[in-house]
């Protein structure tokens, strides 16, 4: 004998179970949610792919294409000129070899940048305006041999291909830079000239200049080439310095291939391919002219420095060895010891280091100030040389005297030879390299016009497109599921309100089949019931009739309510069958449709055409204008009588509250077994509270997939308000192969002269 349900054992008509979630599995993802959610909003996430994919095809379709090219330097670590002159002399430059980082930035410095855009004629330009959107896009696919594009739809002041305008000079304020003027195409040669606030400058012929006044200065203008159609406007802009360098650096790429490969390669990205090779190879060689003429430069300003410095050290060689000779003729003939020897070499070398790296110093100084890196790292080499000099003069104080003074003044002669001989070979490589100066800077490989744009990927496109629109789509069914929030697990109901689940009802396909029947014919649906009696869902409603019959054992009636949140939840598929099973049984039932607004039960019984007035029921009963006996439908099935609704009453609630619905109620339990009343929805009306105070039993229907929690401890607590004690709960539209349960939805059955609303709507189906 079928008992309520129990939480821990969902049972289903034909004997299948379930074995019900435990607390540990209710707090972790059941990830076959996610499933079920995107199943039930399937639509809605391939709709939303759809529209994805679709922008991703128009995208790659209309987006405007980008090539790319590429040139690659090579910066050599040392000059090949000769320039390595002076580094022989002081070692310092040496160390320093080729700054990389350094060359980047000068290859993208305004000097160089600008020298490429007065070549390329960048500073200035005009061009033709497009309509908007697909102007551009249309455009460009007009073969130019075919001359000049019919205006579309007779828009000629934009340019519909064709098209070929040139400018050979223009000239304004400063203030004025980066603002569009606009010269709009008249008859023959001739064009109007206005201001970017369109006041007309002047007229002007093509090919000769145009002189106006704009602002507070003066302007000019001189446009070569003009072949559009009459009226075309055409916007000509003069670039302000910083803004034409910025622009192009914009789409610049520069950087080191692999570490300490001292190889460059500079990448330009632009929608015109050969503006792209024409840009990089003007740079690549604005870049080496520059290198070249920094190199020099350099090597102009070592030699002045030499040249500076040879008189000097000249005139201190001459006076060293004068004085030497006077020592010697007054000393006569000196044979220096071996230990004057070795501090003598000592002491040359350590002093023309001093003597050296002074002179380099002091060149710096011309560049930088004296806390520069290359600057303290010379005063420290001097500073160790100053400590090792000192016990170099240790040794030398140990001598005798003639020879500590032989040792110096010999000492000075040697220094300032060697730094004389060495300044003087320097001046003369310089002036060698300063003839044959090729920088330190070589193009590898110039750029090539490319094949195919870089970029938009069409396919990348298209597939990031789908993929992104399936991945939104799916994010939303999940989104519009915790909306919904409804409920697949009966047990989820029982835990929240205390309620036992009576019987489990599966959705049941036949019957889906002929609700989607009835929008399209005017027949009845008939009862599941008598045309499938076997149908999972009738055996499920009988396990109810047991359960039922053990509810209203000591019951003073058998009189029975069947409610329910809200609507299109199968409430009155349920009592319909339900009534039916009854009947089927040997019990006389009356099936009163309690829904005297939106009454559905008569569909089941009744053969109506559209137009025809309502067959007579309960409100007419109530109201007193047709007799019970006479609003009777008495069915197929013997034993089963059924009250439909009736016609549509002002005030159904206060109808409900006349005595002749108590007395209807009482002659019933008289001739009836049975009386099962198809309610309103709980939440939307009272009506379900008034009948629910004259029945013995009352049970919430509850939808799997489309009811929530919140909606069905609602309907509870409203009953509970009125003093009616809900006995148990049907779980109707039970989808055996899923499981588990939604969060949030809302209430709604509205419609005009309807029971207005609860929340959100409802949608759902039937079982």
């Amino acid at each position: 004998m079928n008992m309520p349900y129990e939480p821990n054992n969902k049972q289903i008509s034909g004997g299948g179970t379930m074995q019900a979630e435990t607390a540990n599995d209710i707090a972790e993802i059941n990830f076959m949610d996610l499933w079920y959610n995107l199943l039930d909003f399937k639509w809605v996430a391939l709709a939303i792919a759809t529209i994805a994919l679709a922008i991703g095809i128009v995208y790659a379709t209309v987006a405007t294409p980008i090539f790319s090219a590429d040139v690659l330097l090579q910066v050599e670590t040392k000059q090949s000129s000769g320039l390595a002159a002076l580094e022989d002399v002081s070692g310092v430059l040496a160390a320093n070899g080729s700054n990389v980082t350094g060359e980047l930035e000068i290859l993208k410095s305004r000097t160089v940048v600008e020298s490429v855009a007065q070549t390329l004629g960048l500073a200035q330009s005009i061009a033709p305006q497009y309509f908007p959107v697909f102007g551009s896009w249309l455009a460009s696919r007009h073969e130019r041999a075919l001359g000049l594009a019919e205006p579309f739809l007779g828009l000629s002041s934009y340019a519909w291909g064709g098209e070929q305008l040139k400018l050979a000079q223009f000239a304004v304020p400063t203030q004025f830079t980066d603002q569009p003027f606009v010269a709009v195409k008249g008859e023959g040669n001739s064009y109007s000239f206005y201001s970017p606030s369109e006041e007309l400058l002047g007229s002007g012929t093509i090919g000769k200049p145009l002189t106006f006044n704009v602002g507070y200065g003066t302007g000019s203008v001189t446009i070569s080439q003009f072949d559009a159609n009459p009226g075309l406007k055409a916007n000509v802009v003069r670039r302000h310095p910083l803004s034409l360098h910025n622009g192009l650096v914009a789409p610049l790429s520069a950087g080191e291939v692999g570490r300490n490969s001292s190889m460059i390669r500079v990448t330009y990205e632009s929608p015109n391919p050969i503006f792209a090779v024409q840009f990089l190879n003007e740079l690549a060689n604005a870049y080496l002219r520059q290198n070249v003429e920094r190199k020099g430069q350099e090597a102009e300003q070592q030699l002045v420095f030499l040249d500076q410095q040879l008189p000097s050290i000249k005139e201190q060689l001459r006076k060293a060895e004068d004085a030497l000779n006077v020592f010697v003729q007054s000393k006569g003939t000196i044979d220096p010891t071996l230990d004057t020897q070795r501090i003598l070499g000592q002491d040359v070398e350590l002093e023309t280091k001093r003597v050296e790296l002074g002179l380099e110093r002091e060149k710096l100084l011309q560049r930088f100030q004296p806390g520069h890196p290359l600057i303290q790292a010379i005063d420290d080499q001097l500073a160790q040389l100053r400590s090792v000099r000192g016990g170099v003069a240790s040794q030398a104080q140990a001598l005798p005297e003639v020879q500590q003074e032989y040792l110096r003044l010999r000492r000075d002669v040697e220094v300032n030879q060697a730094l004389y001989t060495s300044l003087l070979n320097g001046a003369q490589q310089l002036k060698v390299a300063k003839a044959g100066t090729i920088g330190n800077v070589a193009i590898v490989d110039y750029a090539q016009q490319p094949k195919r744009a870089f970029k938009p990927n069409k396919g990348q496109v298209v597939a990031l497109s789908l993929l992104a629109g399936l991945l939104l789509g799916v994010l939303a069914a999940q989104a519009l599921a915790m909306l919904r929030s409804a409920v697949r697990d009966p047990s989820k109901l029982e835990q929240a309100t205390g309620l036992s689940v009576y019987s489990i009802v599966p959705l049941s396909q036949q019957q889906t089949v002929a609700e989607k029947g009835l929008r399209r014919r005017t027949d009845k649906v008939g009862l599941l019931a008598v045309s499938a009696p076997n149908d999972p869902s009738i055996e499920a409603l009988r396990s109810f009739r047991t359960g039922l019959q053990f509810a209203t054992i000591d019951s003073p009636n058998k009189r029975v309510l069947i409610t329910g949140p809200v609507p299109e939840i199968g409430k009155s598929f349920v009592s319909a069958n339900f009534a039916a099973i009854m009947a089927q049984a040997g019990k006389r039932v009356l099936l009163i449709d309690g829904d005297m607004r939106k009454g559905t039960l008569s569909r089941y019984f009744i053969q109506e055409e559209r137009g025809d007035a309502k067959h007579p029921g309960l409100s007419d009963v109530v109201a007193g204008t047709v007799a019970f006996d006479k609003a009777l439908v008495k069915t197929e099935l013997e034993g089963l009588h059924v009250l439909v609704s009736g016609s549509v009453p002002p005030n159904p609630s206060e109808l409900l509250l006349h005595p002749n619905f108590i007395a209807l109620l009482e002659k019933a339990d008289v001739e009836y077994d049975y009386v099962i009343i198809d309610s309103p929805p709980v939440l939307l009306v009272s009506d379900a509270s008034v009948m629910g105070q004259h029945c013995s039993a009352t049970f919430i229907v509850a939808r799997y997939g489309a009811s929530n929690v919140r909606q069905v401890s609602d309907s509870q607590k409203r009953l509970a308000q009125a003093g009616v004690r809900v006995n148990g709960l049907i779980f109707n539209g039970f989808i055996a192969n899923r499981s588990g349960y939604y969060y949030g939805y809302g209430y709604g059955y509205g419609y005009k002269n309807s029971y207005g609303t609860y929340g959100d709507p409802v949608q759902g189906k039937k079982a």
